[in-house]
């Protein structure tokens, strides 16, 4: 029997490919409740490396 992944080791690594940020991102943004497209944004950033993000965007962390 195989062992689940846990959904947050699975999202943080599904977020790490351009494509599936995108779209994850752009569903956020379907919704009416702006803390999910927030939660959202903040998941991308963790998973694609907050630093990383800060400094392709010119922005302070």
């Amino acid at each position: 029997m195989t062992r689940s992944v846990p959904y947050d080791d699975y999202l943080m690594e599904s977020l790490r490919d351009l494509r599936r940020a995108e779209a994850y991102l752009k569903a956020a943004l379907e919704e009416d409740d702006p803390r999910v497209f927030l939660l959202a944004l903040r998941n991308v950033a963790h998973a694609r490396g907050v630093g990383n993000m800060a400094a392709k965007s010119k922005l302070n962390r």
